[in-house]
């Protein structure tokens, strides 16, 4: 499969809409454009972007106009400005307006059309690349066993199952959450593990780093941006305080696409048959086997423990 920076170019205007296509374009990158903020929330819907070039204004003839702020904040709740950078680009942006879209909404970077060349857009996309995106597309993810596509068979997005028109998406977007999760490794080595619970799956993944040489066995968990969130929340909340030293779980790297999310743990002197979704643990396992395999002190193993265990089922 291969692996490029894709960029979303969002403007009212031909003329702008052509200029930064081919700048970006003559830059080695594969670039879609669309005039509205309708166009660009189906295209987010459809295809993975790694950066997103938005104006302000959406008509240029209409000096109010802030339709780019409103895609922008949209994004943002729907927690899509994690996984995609995002430059605004406006003539006509106020400085109140460029505070608020780095303050609140997580913009990275903000071009004056006044000063627009075909240079200076072709350098903001790369150092923002080099420096923001934290993501290694030339990462060799190999499959020991299935591929890709087999992997996400069992997805759940939305509360709902990835229907097949939908799965080559999901795999790429797979693929390029291994590439975040793994932005340090020369190659992966993937083998699937159990389907996880409410519909995310689990990996077991070998990483290979060029001046290290093999690194240690790793569990990669991935499903729904909600789900992980959760996952990894109820972790921090309800594992974590009770864990001690470097023997136990631990959380190596979160990162998301679009649509999915990925959790690395580490599980250091487990064996790989012994691994266990830790939805579908927590959910079965009585007290005792929980206090077993996280090897908790005695002391911990009381009324607050109990408290906090009914709590996590409970929600």
């Amino acid at each position: 499969m291969d692996k490029q920076i894709r960029i979303l170019v969002v403007d009212d205007l031909l003329t702008w809409r052509e200029q930064i296509t081919r700048a970006l374009q003559r830059g080695g990158f594969l670039v879609d454009a669309v005039s509205t903020p309708t166009e660009a929330l189906n295209r987010l819907e459809t295809t993975l972007y790694h950066i997103l070039i938005l104006d302000i204004r959406m008509d240029e003839n209409d000096l109010s106009n802030t339709d780019g702020i409103k895609l922008l904040k949209r994004l943002y709740h729907q927690k899509v400005t994690e996984a995609i950078k995002i430059i605004m680009l406006s003539g006509h942006g106020t400085e109140q307006q460029m505070r608020e879209a780095f303050r609140d909404y997580g913009v990275t970077d903000f071009l004056s059309k006044s000063h627009f060349n075909h240079q200076i857009i072709l350098e903001a996309v790369q150092r923002l690349f080099i420096e923001n995106t934290a993501i290694n597309l030339a990462l060799k993810v190999i499959w020991q066993q299935g591929d890709v596509r087999q992997a996400v068979l069992n997805l759940k997005i939305g509360g709902n199952r990835v229907k097949s028109q939908m799965q080559a998406q999901m795999a790429e977007e797979l693929e390029d959450l291994l590439c975040r999760l793994f932005k340090n490794a020369h190659s992966i080595l993937v083998r699937p593990l159990i389907p996880g619970y409410s519909g995310a799956a689990v990996l077991s993944v070998q990483p290979f780093y060029e001046e290290v040489g093999t690194g240690r066995l790793l569990v990669v968990k991935f499903g729904s941006i909600k789900h992980i969130k959760l996952e990894h929340e109820n972790f921090k909340k309800y594992v974590q305080p009770f864990l001690e030293g470097g023997r136990n779980t631990t959380v190596v790297d979160v990162r998301y696409t679009p649509h999915l999310g990925g959790i690395i743990y580490s599980f250091l002197g487990a064996s790989q048959h012994k691994l266990s979704d830790f939805g579908t643990f927590y959910q079965q396992a009585k007290l005792p086997q929980i206090t077993k395999v996280l090897e908790w002190k005695r002391y911990y193993v009381n009324v607050s423990i109990s408290a906090k265990l009914k709590d996590y089922r409970a929600n």
